[in-house]
């Protein structure tokens, strides 16, 4: 993973990432406190400096945070330490994801 960011429009707020080949994923959500996470299988983070922890400014979601959870198999985690539990849906794009928070409430 070589870019993690986060982009706030008209359509809502969209975290995305970049890779550079295709990215396999698996996503879910833990409670107490509420998360999202996504789990990018078979790969490494390479992020520039700033990108691997960002405060957001948005009624759902505080904190989007990546770093390299396992190495043997490779698993790069990113979460979204959320404020509720947001209705969101992810894409994927050419080498890479996007997830998009449908409408900012639970």
């Amino acid at each position: 993973v070589t870019e993690l960011a986060v982009a706030k429009g008209p359509q809502g707020l969209t975290v995305s990432l970049r890779g550079t080949a295709e990215l396999q994923y698996k996503s879910f959500e833990l409670t107490q406190p509420d998360r999202i996470v996504l789990d990018v299988s078979g790969c490494r983070g390479a992020l520039p400096r700033g990108q691997a922890s960002q405060a957001i400014e948005h009624p759902a979601v505080q904190r989007v945070r990546a770093n390299q959870f396992r190495t043997d198999p490779d698993v790069f985690r990113v979460v979204l330490d959320a404020v509720s539990k947001p209705r969101y849906q992810i894409r994927v794009v050419s080498n890479g994801l996007e997830l998009r928070l449908l409408d900012g409430k639970p």
